[in-house]
Formats: C-alpha cells, sequence, structure tokens
C-alpha cells in the first residue's frame, strides 16, 4: 500500500485573510510536504486553477494555499530532487480545481493543459496522473500513466454535512483504513497522516 496525501498542501494557512478562521474546514492535513515526504508518503494531491488575475494557484475549494507560478515550480522542483534521488517513485495527481461554472469560465481548460504539458517535460522524475475537474470530474489532461487509486477520506466516504471533519474522520478510520490495504498493491488517498 502506498498512503497518499489527499489535498497534500492543505495544512497551509490559506492566503485569504478572510478565510483563515475557516481554515480549519479545508485542512486535510497537518504535516508539512517536507514532514510528508520524510515519513513515506510518495504519492501527492495538488490542485491547480487560474484565478481571475491570471495567477496560477494551489487550491482547495476557496482555500488558495500557493499563489503564482514561481511558487509552484519551487514546489515542483523540490519533489523532482526528491524523487531523483529517492529509491522509490514520487507521484503527483494533478487536479483542475474547478468547482462551478464561473471558475471554469476564468480557469479555461486550455491554461490547464498547457500547464500539464510543461510540469510533464519540466520534472521527469515525477510520475503525474489524474487531469480531472473537480467540479464534474471530467477528464481535462490526459497523463500516460494508468494509476489506479482508492479514496479513504471524509469527504468521499462521510454524508455531506460531515466533509468538513476530516480530522474526525481520520482519528476514526485511518488504522482501520491502512490495516484493511496493507497487503495490497494500491495507492490510498488518506486525510490527515
Amino acid at each position: 500500500m502506498n498512503i497518499a496525501s489527499h489535498n497534500t498542501l492543505s495544512y497551509r494557512s490559506p492566503l485569504q485573510w478572510w478565510l483563515k478562521p475557516f481554515a480549519f474546514i479545508g485542512r486535510c492535513q497537518s504535516k508539512p510536504i517536507h514532514q510528508q515526504f520524510k515519513e513515506g508518503v510518495r504519492v501527492f494531491d495538488l490542485r491547480i486553477r487560474q484565478e481571475k488575475t491570471g495567477s496560477l494557484v494551489i487550491a482547495h475549494n476557496a482555500f488558495v494555499y500557493v499563489s503564482g507560478i514561481n511558487a509552484i515550480t519551487a514546489l515542483l522542483e523540490w519533489l523532482d530532487t526528491e524523487a531523483k534521488y529517492s529509491e522509490e517513485k514520487v507521484y503527483v495527481r494533478l487536479l483542475h480545481e474547478v468547482r462551478n461554472a464561473e471558475q471554469a469560465r476564468y480557469s479555461p481548460i486550455g491554461t490547464f493543459q498547457w500547464y500539464c504539458d510543461r510540469i510533464v517535460r519540466e520534472y521527469p522524475h515525477i510520475t503525474f496522473f489524474g487531469g480531472q475537474r473537480t467540479m464534474d470530474w471530467q477528464q481535462d489532461y490526459s497523463f500516460n500513466t494508468n494509476i489506479e487509486y482508492i479514496e479513504r477520506h471524509a469527504s468521499v466516504r462521510w454524508p455531506k454535512w460531515l466533509h468538513w471533519l476530516p480530522w474526525l474522520y481520520a482519528k476514526m478510520y485511518n488504522g482501520r483504513n491502512r490495516r484493511m490495504f496493507e497487503d495490497k498493491d494500491v495507492i490510498v488517498f488518506t486525510d490527515f497522516l
């Protein structure tokens, strides 16, 4: 089993000051990405969209955790370097973080496809997969990979009204989920590793 970090960068405080008091709603991880890697995580979940300003961001719903292509580049360069010197493969699930029609207007598929083409070329030590749009799970980009994974986190396992409690789901079920898949060659996306 490969433990995957669901919404990898959600341990960060959102960049929008007005969302900081509500950060717990979008938080799916508590450890920085460097610590996640140190503890054996080799599958990461990054959600990219273009903002109205034209800037690329890594987000989870309304929460923006990283803004600007340079910041995203630095993160991917770090992961690519770790992958180059690691004995294990490093994977990044890249999703098009578009949740509604308005976001789809200012974060067009073409920009997402351009960015995916770019990072596949620039970071050869990372295996990218995913490419779906989060609004309706339409395939906006097809990576040349066939990665199968299982979602074991609050937003897919609990009723809608409990989605905002991923830490509670993790506390109650992460151990059970790990035992369930420990002997299987599968990627399991998890909250609060």
